[in-house]
């Protein structure tokens, strides 16, 4: 398959943030990211379906629901637990959905695939990662398939203050995230920001608890992934063109593959 197993334990980025990802992407105070919706607006029964970064599931099972299969990839193991949880125990039929538990996406993989989705991905990779991913993506898929994907548009990181970034109640509990920006590069070619999550839970005023994360995040501008995917071979729509009866918005790209 191209995948290597991990015999070690690994870092896991996302060991605290996996906790509370669902709540805060779904209760965010401020600028949202395209909802799973979207996603699966460009998924059909006739396809089989290529995601990068499935994180607990969210876009996984909306895109799913449409197509003829999903296959995807999620590193994370704390990620990836949520995720076979949320598909175990979802309507879908038993071989629907593939999780492959690989931190990169392996050179081969069993037939081609009809669409692909990058959802919320882009912020992890860096800058000289992306070409050869873009580039495998592209080995993976048919002709005229299509690659979707948000997160670009940070360059020029610096260091801030938290933000309340989204707040949820669950019962009588009240739960916060806020981000911090504690170390930052910028560049032409896309900044890199070292990022605490800060989790907190509250029962009225009273702090139960408090979590941290640091993550690094990778900005870069849509015309440099423009470039990078078209030296991969493909080819992006503008904004407005349409990948079937979809309209590509500014804050997702669509790419056909060449």
């Amino acid at each position: 398959m191209g995948g290597t197993s991990d015999t070690h334990r690994l870092v896991d980025p996302y060991e605290v943030a996996a906790l509370y990802y669902d709540l805060t992407v779904s209760h965010p105070i401020g600028n949202t990211t395209p909802q799973p919706s979207f996603f699966a607006s460009l998924a059909d029964v006739r396809q089989r379906v290529l995601e990068i970064g499935a994180g607990t599931g969210r876009t996984t099972l909306a895109v799913a629901e449409r197509a003829r299969s999903v296959w995807c990839l999620e590193p994370s193991p704390a990620m990836r637990s949520l995720l076979l949880n949320r598909v175990q125990h979802s309507a879908l039929p038993p071989d629907r959905v593939t999780i492959l538990p690989f931190r990169e996406l392996p050179e081969t993989l069993p037939g081609r695939f009809d669409y692909a989705v990058l959802a919320g991905v882009l912020g992890s990779v860096a800058h000289d990662d992306r070409p050869r991913l873009f580039r495998t993506i592209a080995g993976h898929l048919t002709h005229g398939a299509i690659l979707a994907s948000d997160m670009f548009g940070d360059t020029d990181f610096s260091p801030a203050s938290p933000v309340l970034i989204a707040e949820a109640r669950l019962g009588e509990i009240r739960y916060t995230t806020h981000v911090e920006v504690t170390d930052a590069v910028s560049g032409p070619e896309g900044g890199i920001a070292e990022t605490k999550y800060v989790y907190r839970t509250y029962l009225g005023s009273q702090l139960l608890t408090e979590e941290e994360q640091v993550q690094v995040r990778h900005g870069t501008t849509r015309s440099i992934v423009i470039e990078q995917l078209n030296e991969a071979g493909f080819t992006v729509l503008a904004p407005g063109q349409r990948a079937g009866s979809v309209v590509a918005p500014l804050d997702v790209l669509l790419a056909e593959r060449n």
